[in-house]
């Protein structure tokens, strides 16, 4: 399930209201007041826009509503009480609304915005803040406009009009974002079908404003609307399977990532090791705890004889970090700063930012999130292993108790980010890296011709790269075949004034890519690139109280072991 992560909300901007009912005449008749405000992407224009008094994020015959003038205006009356409780929802139609970026010609697609109670600004905007103010009411407004503004790179606050204010890049922002939550609603509403009615609506356009959250860079760094991506909101079991994940999802609640990381929290994941001829499958968990704003130097722990082992590191491997001053070993050394309520994590040539979201186990099944687990742990696994964890893994029946709580994690970095695999026993030493064919300068290395490991989805085979150093691409082909195999493209990239040769390699899912790269006095090197993007969510990690209700479920169950006759 995903996990809800949209951590986006405004400070709203004050209404104007004016007593419009009531009197000293002892009338019964409930006070009204006036609410004008303006919808926008570009400003737009025959748009409907109304409060909604059922949440259901549909303009509804009854509720009070307007059509937007020539100036994305509109403004209709309602209770003070209600413009104070109640969402303002536009609904832009195709072929009427007309977006006033674009004023020769109506719209082809609908799609609709919000904004949390008592704005008076709508916009792409305020409808990523609406969609988190629904499931978490008691955030602040200035917490989490600031981590919007991080995550989408903005210098204006988010409630704001940035038309009326020329800001040039929220607008662009903005537009991007309408066209996709456009092509997203006419994507969904294709899949969803006839299922798909007015009381449902509001599921569809909160799960597309998760990912487009979640999506961020990939909808900031398009060039064309063809690089936008249309998001697949609605599963296979169709709009009802959408709207329970939803309701479920609806439980989390954006907090402190800050405060998460500082009382401490567990990863945990199943590994297997052969030993001895027989198969040992492992629970493994990673304890994290932020001391001072630095992650202090936890180690691995594996549940072996029912209790948790420290897993020791004997084997001296470290990573060198291209930093502004060169090649630097990392000696783990990060810091965290709070950012609202995001934390900014900064460690050698590294710098992320981390959205914190958690959700309350109390009651679950132990052996559901196990089972989750266990799905992401499976690439790791025999499938025939597997199964047998899967077995066994069902045959728990304990529950999370008061306190359990689980926390999902959203990864922002949009800095590349290059490191070399290193070995050594003296710590911090640069000792010996990973050298590739003798060579001492990458031209030499196209020269020779050299044929060197590479890993595609775990397949590691001999691969050489086609082409001439003076080239700025070319292609990575397959060694020791008869016919030239192509399975990649090599490109070169200077990073903080260093040549890096990065390979594109076909079917690879990792997030780093090989890369080789010249080292004075050592000569070239392979290591990993990645290029700076959101890095997803991470939601399998839990606090104090769920570690000790899951290593309960687990004990007498691990480590399995497969015994070889």
């Amino acid at each position: 399930m995903k996990s809800k992560l949209t951590l986006i909300s405004l400070a709203i901007s004050c209404a104007t209201l004016v007593a419009c009912g009531g009197g000293s005449g002892g009338s019964s008749k409930t006070p009204t007041t006036s609410l004008s405000g303006k919808a926008a992407d570009g400003y737009l224009i025959n748009a409907i826009a109304c409060l909604d008094l059922n949440n259901n994020a549909i303009c509804d015959a009854g509720e009070p509503s307007s059509r937007t003038d020539n100036n994305g205006s509109f403004s209709f009356e309602a209770s003070a009480s209600d413009f104070a409780a109640y969402s303002v929802i536009v609904r832009a139609v195709a072929n009427e609304t007309i977006d006033s970026d674009n004023p020769s010609t109506a719209i082809t697609k609908s799609f609709s915005l919000a904004a949390p109670a008592g704005s008076t600004f709508v916009s792409p905007l305020t409808t990523l803040i609406y969609n988190i103010k629904r499931d978490n009411p008691a955030l602040s407004d200035d917490a989490v406009a600031e981590s919007i503004k991080t995550k989408f790179g903005l210098d204006i606050d988010p409630t704001s009009d940035y038309i009326a204010n020329g800001n040039t890049n929220a607008h662009e922002v903005a537009q991007k974002i309408t066209k996709v939550v456009a092509n997203s609603e006419e994507k969904a509403r294709a899949d969803a079908g006839a299922g798909l009615t007015d009381d449902k609506f509001g599921a569809v356009l909160s799960a597309i404003m998760d990912d487009v959250f979640e999506q961020s860079d990939s909808i900031i760094a398009a060039q064309s609307d063809e690089e936008l991506p249309v998001l697949d909101v609605v599963p296979e079991g169709g709009i009802d399977e959408l709207v329970a994940e939803q309701e479920s999802e609806a439980s989390g609640s954006i907090v402190s990532t800050f405060d998460v990381l500082s009382s401490g929290i567990y990863d945990l994941y199943f590994y297997d090791d052969r030993i001895d001829g027989i198969t040992h499958v492992f629970p493994e968990r990673y304890p994290v705890k932020l001391v001072d704003g630095i992650f202090g130097d936890s180690l691995n722990e594996f549940f072996d004889n029912n209790v948790w082992n420290i897993e020791t590191d004997e084997d001296g491997d470290f990573d060198v970090i291209l930093t502004s001053d060169g090649w630097v070993t990392d000696n783990g050394d990060c810091s965290l700063i709070a950012e609202g309520l995001n934390a900014r994590e900064t460690c050698a040539g590294d710098s992320v930012l981390i959205t914190a979201a958690e959700v309350s186990l109390s009651g679950r099944q132990v052996k559901d999130e196990l089972q989750t687990i266990l799905d992401q742990s499976r690439s790791d696994l025999d499938d025939d292993i597997a199964d047998k964890v899967e077995t066994l893994i069902s045959s728990i029946s304990t529950t999370f108790s008061e306190g359990a709580k689980g926390y999902s994690f959203a990864f922002t970095e949009r800095t590349d980010y290059a490191e070399l695999n290193c070995y050594t026993t003296v710590e911090n030493d640069l000792g010996r890296c990973d050298t590739v064919g003798g060579a001492d300068t990458l031209e030499e290395l196209f020269s020779l011709n050299t044929s060197f490991y590479v890993n595609t989805n775990g397949d590691f085979f001999d691969a050489e790269l086609d082409g001439a150093f003076s080239d700025n691409t070319g292609d990575v082909i397959k060694s020791g075949t008869e016919t030239v195999e192509v399975v990649g493209t090599w490109n070169k990239i200077i990073m903080k004034g260093k040549t890096l040769i990065v390979l594109d390699i076909m079917n690879n899912d990792d997030d780093f890519q090989d890369m080789f790269t010249a080292v004075e006095g050592k000569g070239v090197v392979s290591g990993n690139y990645r290029k700076g993007k959101d890095g997803g969510t991470d939601v399998l990690n839990y606090n104090d109280a769920a570690m000790n209700n899951i290593t309960t479920g687990l004990t007498n169950k691990f480590p399995f072991i497969d015994r070889v006759e």
